[in-house]
């Protein structure tokens, strides 16, 4: 019994470390640096480049609908995140537009120009989830997404 207990005991922080999956150990609080951070909207140079690299991530042609957020000029490892919504439609009875989240990584060269953009992840809101990483630094990040 007590070699279940601490096997256990040890499992717990492994679980909160899952870097794809969902946990509730995740922060979903923004960061006083996200908080402090400069604002400014997207060229439409930026928001045609990340629109492509989510429109290839979702591997289909339809024509999406996308609401901008104005990007949080905050960066790691030479990076900045950015997170956005995409709109599909779905036929049911009648035609509505549902949201999904996405999450990218953004680098920029040296004159400040967008140079690639990273969809680290693109959420499916068919299904009910635990919030997941991608959530986390999205929220951490100064991000705020509702449809």
């Amino acid at each position: 019994m007590r070699k279940l207990a601490a096997i256990a005991l040890l499992s717990l922080p492994l679980a909160a470390c899952e870097p794809t999956g969902s946990s509730i150990f995740l922060p979903m609080e923004p960061t006083q640096a996200s908080i402090d951070a400069r604002r400014r909207e997207l060229t439409d140079v930026e928001k045609e480049a990340i629109s492509d690299a989510v429109m290839a991530k979702l591997q289909d042609t339809a024509r999406r609908n996308f609401q901008w957020a104005p990007l949080v000029l905050k960066s790691h490892d030479h990076l900045i995140d950015y997170c956005g919504l995409v709109g599909e439609f779905e036929l049911t009875p009648q035609l509505h537009e549902i949201f999904r989240r996405y999450y990218a990584q953004l680098s920029f060269d040296r004159r400040g120009q967008l140079a690639n953009v990273d969809v680290v992840s693109i959420d499916n809101p068919k299904v009910e989830a635990l919030p997941t990483v991608a959530d986390s630094i999205c929220i951490q990040g100064g991000y705020h997404l509702s449809p």
